[in-house]
């Protein structure tokens, strides 16, 4: 897509668009930067990588989006089930300490978070809605 700049761009084999991300540096959850990153830019990324397909394939689409700073993780999924009007989802945020101690179990979080993506993506796929 054009005109956007985006941390993480999610595609498949093809140069199919699935999803996006993006990355802060700063932790505090109050952060300006944060807050349009979460709130504002991924959600309207989300929403241009959905409007560039065709009818039927918005339909089934849901698009995937990461936001992600120094000790959290959140994700979004967006989906337009009547082709116009579209639905914004998001999961708890995952925060992480940041300790060697808990690093196995920080791991964890984030990779669960990243499977629940993946899974979206795969069953994208799976409703055979690829170009």
């Amino acid at each position: 897509m054009q005109g956007r700049k985006s941390d993480l761009i999610i595609c498949n084999d093809s140069g199919f668009e699935l999803g996006c991300g993006e990355a802060g540096l700063d932790g505090d959850a109050f952060d300006t930067k944060a807050i349009i990153e979460s709130s504002l830019k991924t959600p309207k990324d989300m929403h241009n990588i959905s409007v560039e397909n065709k009818q039927e394939v918005i339909k089934k689409l849901q698009v995937v989006g990461l936001v992600f700073s120094r000790f959290k993780m959140r994700m979004l999924t967006m989906g337009c089930p009547n082709g116009y009007s579209c639905r914004l989802r998001g999961t708890t945020t995952v925060i992480f300490s940041g300790k060697k101690e808990s690093l196995g179990s920080d791991f964890g979080k984030a990779y669960r978070l990243i499977w629940k993506a993946k899974i979206k993506i795969l069953l994208h796929f799976i409703l055979q809605v690829d170009n």
